[in-house]
């Protein structure tokens, strides 16, 4: 029964393929095909069947449709909730439109006006206007929708509602579900579903709602588009003649009081093209001139004065329009558009005014009469001598002060005579600026200044003496860049300090220096600007200065690479000791008489050699470089290697380091282990047991050093995990205090350990990415912490100290997370997020809904809610996002859904074109995943075809 179903669906793909075929023109037609698991379209040349293009879109795009005109391609992205609008004419995303939850079905409207999309998670359909690419409508229709599609008048929308076996009639005008009809069981219908009944009728629709609008010589006429196929264009003929226009207006100017007639048909250029079998007419006539030419006589004249001058204003009178006003003033004349005239006349003297208006009709005519008016200027104060400036105020930068002042009340100040900083400056200006240095002081004394007659100061004068603030350390810059050096070898590094402006700070800063890890090197002069470093053992070490709570790693991060010098020793009787920087390498063979050298270099990152080449395959995230080398021998030395299967001949290999080196990296000494590099595979982590690689192996914590035995040579390098710091007693509320990292109660429980330390400063946000469950923390701290170390724990199951189980539901995993030298509480952190991901095959096993997922917190109080937000998928996980009030033990939840149909599920076909567009559920699914059936080997391609010409 199963394969039968398949059949007849398989059938039912390729009828509704090949039935709408002839759709497709010869010019150049094209098909857009949805590829679910690229994230991608691909487009294809019908002509030449070949993909000419590869368009990225949203994330699992679905359905896909393509406009009438052929401009747009609008296409479903299942994932990502959204629809790409893809221009043909670059093949790109020319605009995204987010819209409902899971859409699957896209359709557009035979006028390329409207997108409608059916969302299959929000039980509604989306309606897109494509002018502006926003959702104009959500129309809620039955459950589940799926298919959806218009009808060739473009009046009505019909969507398949999988979860309540129905269709949706939606009235494209109002935008509601106008019927529903009952149909089979999960009705799938989908692409275009409808009879295009009429579809070789190609007369466009009669042009509706003639409307108009008049002035006094003008008639503006618009419609509308009618209802029915597609209209490219219009016929107009407006006053004996013809326009042919896609707009949907025409203006005409016919004169005051004239008649504008107008016959518009619409045109489809569809063959040889046609019009529309009737048409929309009118005939209209402008407004009527005014009678008579001769303007209004300007009204409210109005004046303003000062010591020597007076300001009229006036008012444009009631009746026909006025172009403007003759204007004498003071026995001169202008000609204005203005209603205004301003005036200088001196202290105490007159200032007179006659206005008429003006109208530009024929010849032009001037008002009948007129206002005019005589005005006196203010009277000129007694005396010379102005008044004194006042409000003398201040404002100061890094390295200026800047002045104000207010004019003193009297007689006319025409400027100021200002002294500042023992020079002079002569001012119209009510503010002087000046530029002193960090720290100086800046002084000013300031008096007034009349101009009359032989000009004259004020009696005294306003004056101030002001200090710039000190400059600011803002941030540390090292001169040097990164630096490889062999041991003995030495450098210089010089740091300058710069304040917020980017301008150096003095040059008397000191500077503490450090290294970290120590014991790579030693640092001659550890205060100052300057530092000279000595290479004593390889390895790599960042090199910074710090001042206060600034420091230059937290913009500017430099590492020094020490090497040792390569040593080639002579093998003589089967056997050769070779040392270079700490490590040392013993060849040795059962067959003595095989002789040849034997290549050895210590290396301070041997990943970055020229061999490995920056490959980290098979080291672990959580793994520590400290240091490498690098062993060669002879062809002969490694056939003897090789032919000897009994163990006896190998090459010693042991690897020195320091304490300093493996504290300041946090590593746990237990945890130490040497790598070998193995073109294609990676790194192997050499141990006992795995001949291959390794005959033995082992540790000395007491000489530090680690050591192998194996009977190939390649490049290795020392590397261990790193471990929490001293453990504080546990806090109910997260975290520790003290200096330590907080970490499990029950040691036993913990599943995976990641150690972080990243460099922390108050007030900008940082991030622990930790790369697993936990993908990382974001924190903004409230002070500078420097390097302050994280731990994130992931565990087997609920801790036993906590007794109180979380809420209902479905637990996928326990972690923790604790911090050094802060307490849980978050008062350490102005805020903090963490993000995590939940792979997806554990919704699939336990039916739980993704978007249900929530992250609880566990403190004095039992387990609390986080606001939880789902982000996005990738890499086959659900990401998540928890802004958290502190560190203590989280769980993440999530809850199962309620059986039923569930939604499609798209998923590759063993064989099939564009495999990843279809949906191909089992058929006896209980956990509600539907589709159309499992169609085995071929699945049907979501094409869509238009002809573009060339």
């Amino acid at each position: 029964m199963i394969q039968q179903n398949k059949a007849i669906k398989l059938s039912i793909i390729l009828i509704f393929i090949l039935s709408f075929a002839p759709i497709v023109a010869s010019a150049a037609p094209f098909a857009y095909i949805t590829n679910y698991g690229s994230n991608n379209v691909s487009v294809i040349d019908t002509s030449t069947n070949t993909v000419t293009a590869n368009v990225t879109v949203g994330t699992e795009p679905y359905g896909v449709a393509v406009n009438p005109a052929g401009t747009r391609v609008y296409v479903a992205n299942l994932a990502s909730n959204d629809v790409s609008v893809i221009n043909t004419s670059t093949n790109m995303v020319a605009d995204t439109v987010t819209v409902g939850s899971k859409p699957y079905g896209v359709a557009v409207n035979p006028a390329g006006t409207h997108v409608y999309v059916s969302n299959y998670n929000s039980s509604n359909v989306s309606v897109i206007n494509t002018s502006t690419n926003t959702v104009t409508a959500n129309v809620t229709v039955g459950s589940k929708p799926f298919g959806v599609a218009v009808n060739p008048a473009g009046t009505h929308v019909y969507v398949s509602n999988e979860g309540s076996n129905n269709v949706s009639v939606i009235n494209t005008s109002t935008n509601t579900v106008t019927d529903t009809v009952i149909v089979g069981t999960r009705p799938y219908a989908f692409g275009i579903f409808i009879t295009p009944e009429g579809a070789s009728d190609t007369t466009p629709p009669v042009p509706t709602d003639l409307q108009n609008t008049t002035g006094t010589d003008w008639v503006n006429f618009t419609w509308t588009v009618g209802d029915g196929i597609v209209t490219d264009g219009y016929n107009v003929s407006m006053n004996s003649g013809w326009d042919n226009t896609t707009n949907t207006f025409l203006n005409s100017t016919v004169g005051a009081g004239n008649w504008s007639n107008i016959t518009v048909w619409s045109w489809n250029a569809t063959g040889d093209g046609n019009m529309s079998v009737t048409n929309v007419s009118d005939n209209v006539q402008a407004s009527a001139a005014p009678t008579g030419t001769t303007p209004p006589v300007p009204t409210d004249l109005q004046n303003t004065t000062g010591t020597d001058w007076v300001n009229f204003t006036w008012t444009v009178g009631d009746g026909i329009v006025t172009d403007g006003y003759n204007v004498s003033m003071n026995s001169g004349w202008d000609n204005t558009t203005n209603t205004f005239l301003n005036s200088t006349v001196g202290a105490g003297n007159w200032s007179n005014i006659t206005v008429w208006s003006w109208n530009a009709t024929g010849d032009g005519n001037m008002s009948v009469t007129n206002v005019s008016d005589n005005v006196q200027a203010s009277a000129a104060p007694t005396g010379t001598t102005p008044p004194v400036p006042t409000d003398l105020q201040n404002t100061t930068g890094t390295d200026w002060v800047n002045f104000t002042w207010t004019v003193g009340d009297g007689i006319v100040t025409d400027g100021y005579n200002v002294s500042m900083n023992s020079g002079w400056d002569n001012t119209t200006n009510t503010f002087l600026n000046s530029t002193v240095g960090a720290g100086n002081w800046s002084n000013i004394t300031v008096w007034s200044w009349n101009a009359t007659g032989d000009g004259n100061m004020s009696a005294t004068n306003v004056s101030d003496t002001v200090q710039a603030p000190a400059a600011i350390l803002q941030r540390i810059n090292i001169t040097e860049t990164s630096q490889t050096l062999n041991i003995s070898e030495s450098m210089t590094f010089n740091a300058t300090g710069y304040d917020y402006t980017n301008a150096i700070y003095p040059s008397n800063i000191t500077f503490t220096w450090y290294t970290t890890p120590s014991g790579i090197g030693t640092l001659n002069a550890t205060t100052g600007s300057v530092v000279n470093f000595i290479a004593l053992h390889a390895g790599r070490t960042e090199i910074y200065a710090v001042n206060g709570s600034i420091s230059s790693n937290a913009t500017d991060s430099v590492w020094i690479t020490v090497n040792a010098i390569t040593n080639t020793t002579e093998v003589s009787g089967g056997n050769a000791t070779a040392t270079s920087g700490d490590s040392t390498a013993i060849v040795n063979l059962t067959n003595s008489t095989v002789t040849g050298t034997i290549n050895f270099t210590e290396m301070g990152d041997p990943v970055n050699s020229s061999v490995v080449n920056g490959s980290t395959t098979g080291l672990g995230t959580n793994v520590k470089l400290i240091k490498g080398v690098d062993v060669n021998v002879s062809k002969n030395i490694t056939k003897a290697l090789a032919i000897d299967t009994s163990g006896n001949s190998y090459v010693y290999i042991r690897i020195d380091y320091n304490q300093s080196q493996i504290d300041g990296l946090g590593i746990d000494e237990d945890t130490l282990h040497i790598y070998k590099f193995v073109n294609g595979t990676g790194w192997m982590e050499l141990v006992q047991g795995n001949p291959t690689y390794c005959i033995a192996n082992g540790r000395n914590t007491t000489a530090d050093y680690i050591w192998v035995n194996v009977t190939n040579c390649s490049t290795f390098l020392l590397a261990g995990t790193p471990t929490a710091e001293p453990t504080p007693p546990r806090s109910s509320s997260g975290g520790g205090g003290g200096g330590g990292v907080g970490t499990s109660d029950e040691p036993e429980n913990v599943e995976e350990t990641v150690f972080l330390r990243i460099y922390l400063r108050a007030g900008d946000s940082s991030t622990y990415n930790f790369n697993n469950l936990v993908t990382s923390v974001e924190v903004t701290p409230t002070r500078t912490y420097g390097l302050l170390g994280a731990k994130m724990e992931v565990l087997y199951g609920q801790p036993g100290s906590i007794t109180t189980d979380p809420p209902s539901g479905e637990s996928y995993k326990y972690f923790n997370v604790f911090f050094a030298r802060t307490s849980g509480s978050g008062d350490k952190f102005s805020s903090s997020v963490i993000n995590f991901q939940v792979p997806e095959s554990w919704f699939k096993e336990n039916n739980i809904d993704p978007a249900t997922v929530t992250l609880y917190r566990y403190n004095d109080d039992g387990w609390k809610p986080l606001t939880t937000t789902m982000t996005g998928q990738a890499g086959g996980n659900y990401q998540y996002s928890a802004p958290n009030p502190g560190f203590s033990t989280f769980v993440i939840m999530g809850q199962v859904e309620d059986s039923g149909t569930g939604e499609p599920v798209a998923t590759p076909p063993d064989s099939g074109i564009v495999a990843d567009s279809t949906p191909t559920p089992e058929a006896t699914s209980t956990k509600g995943t539907p589709g159309f059936g499992i169609l085995v080997g071929i699945m049907g391609i979501l094409v869509a075809v238009y002809s573009r010409k060339k």
